[in-house]
């Protein structure tokens, strides 16, 4: 966890911090990857549609530093 950084760029438009998310919920995000040297690895907006992505976490359905990530926001981060 130490490697992995999280920016929010724009909250949802549900803030709930009162609980962390957690493994086995669904979330829906638009994310980007981007190595230390800032070359980018991943970006939902360019994928094909440009929509933003949608999976259980912690099941390993998308990279595995997203479902890291993932438990340390809360609902609207």
């Amino acid at each position: 966890m130490s490697r992995i950084g999280i920016d929010i760029v724009k909250e949802g438009p549900i803030q709930t911090k009162e609980s962390k998310c957690s493994n086995g919920q669904w979330s829906t995000i638009h994310w980007s990857g981007h190595l230390m040297d800032g070359r980018m690895i991943t970006d939902t907006r360019s994928e094909p549609g440009g929509m933003p992505k949608k999976f259980a976490q912690g099941v390993s359905e998308v990279f595995k530093c997203i479902d890291l990530a993932m438990t340390q926001l809360h609902k609207g981060d």
